[in-house]
């Protein structure tokens, strides 16, 4: 099997996680990247 590497953008949750865990369960190598690193804060109803 050939291994491949793989850049990911929006790995924190959603289609980009699903890639890398995908990615590295195949063996491959993956790198990702997030826009926020902290939990969003709630949104404000009103």
């Amino acid at each position: 099997m050939t291994t491949k590497t793989f850049l990911i953008t929006g790995v924190s949750s959603g289609l980009g996680r699903a890639f890398a865990v995908a990615a590295l369960d195949a063996g491959h190598t993956a790198t990702g990247s997030v826009i926020r690193s902290a939990p969003r804060p709630p949104r404000l109803s009103g």
